[in-house]
């Protein structure tokens, strides 16, 4: 008895027509490719976009469900797939799943042929979705009331020195002032040493205190 793959099979328009759209909703929903397809299909589709992206990921292609995609690994170990539908994978650790968000590229496979378009020439290359993926933080991580205290404990230690430090500066500042206006050197020429020096110490050292505290303007130093 004849092989039953060996005998022709004649089927209706209908049933032809049945076929051809559950292969053009398959390529549809998986990215355009069957396993029936060769990798050379998928590794030309890739290959081509390599030269559509200023850069373009190094990756693999490898199988994925019922389709074929472009696996990239991260120097982190994170992974992602990029499909030739436009749509990507990532696999942060708990397996691939599917990325929201826009699609990798605008000019998706085309069934029956592996030439796109040049319109993706000037665009930037797929990243990587880890930048905008925020790992959970684990609760040992967690600040603790004692942290905040010690904190809190910190900053009003902080503040109090640069407080001491503020009304040290001020008490120097008013000292050099009244020496500075007792010995008239705002009537010396410009060219005389002390008053050089003491102008050049109010510049470094006063200028940023209020005028509750010392009144320079007098001095003209602006």
């Amino acid at each position: 008895m004849r092989h039953i793959l060996k005998e022709r099979m004649i089927i209706s328009e209908f049933e032809r027509l049945r076929i051809l759209g559950v292969h053009d909703n398959l390529r549809k929903n998986v990215g355009g490719f069957l396993h029936e397809q060769t990798v050379d299909e998928v590794t030309k589709f890739f290959a081509d976009q390599k030269t559509k992206f200023k850069k373009f990921p190094e990756g693999k292609i490898v199988p994925n469900g019922n389709t074929f995609g472009y696996e990239v690994i991260n120097t982190d170990g994170t992974k992602y797939i990029l499909l030739p539908n436009g749509k990507s994978l990532t696999d942060n650790g708990t397996g691939y799943k599917e990325t929201a968000g826009n699609p990798w590229t605008n000019t998706p496979y085309s069934v029956g042929s592996t030439t796109q378009s040049t319109t993706q020439s000037t665009t930037q290359a797929p990243i990587t979705t880890q930048s905008t993926t925020q790992s959970p933080v684990s609760f040992e991580n967690l600040a603790t009331d004692k942290d905040f205290r010690q904190g809190a404990r910190q900053e009003r230690k902080t503040g109090r020195q640069e407080q001491r430090g503020r009304k040290t500066r001020v008490k120097n500042c008013t000292s050099a002032l009244t020496t500075y206006t007792n010995n008239k050197l705002d009537l010396k020429p410009d060219d005389d040493p002390n008053k050089q020096q003491f102008r050049e110490y109010f510049k470094t050292n006063c200028m940023d205190l209020n005028g509750n505290e010392i009144n320079l303007s007098s001095l003209r130093l602006n």
